[in-house]
């Protein structure tokens, strides 16, 4: 799988983004938490998953720091997301992702990819129990 992250994966619908907070499940991976939605079949999307990142204002007040984490997690997971994208489509699953960073503090690349890596497997185990 290309290691690609284009606009395509961005969620935008605020229906869905709804949809995910009211019904979906959450995943814990200190420093993130990842709910997860159903996308239902009048919806297209051209790949298994679209994903929001959030970085709360209340936690990191500046914009620069904000946006610099943001970055940082974009890249983590776009370097590791090929198991989770493989697991969701031999699955035939199609799911909202809303990743937000809970620390206060500005973690390094190595550690935020540490634990996304972390976190991602522990969404396919969370994934496999529902």
């Amino acid at each position: 799988m290309p290691q690609t992250f284009g606009k395509a994966y961005k969620l935008c619908s605020t229906r869905l983004i709804d949809s995910a907070f009211s019904e979906g499940s959450a995943v814990k991976q200190y420093p993130f938490k990842l709910i997860i939605g159903e996308i239902s079949e009048d919806h297209e999307i051209p790949f298994s998953f679209q994903i929001v990142f959030s970085v709360p204002k209340r936690n990191v007040k500046s914009a620069v720091k904000r946006n610099l984490i943001k970055r940082r997690m974009k890249e983590a997971f776009r370097l590791n997301k090929n198991e989770f994208e493989l697991y969701l489509s031999e699955k035939n699953l199609r799911k909202t992702l809303f990743l937000i960073y809970l620390e206060k503090e500005i973690l390094s690349f190595d550690q935020i990819q540490k634990k996304m890596i972390a976190l991602l497997e522990k969404s396919i185990k969370h994934l496999e129990q529902a």
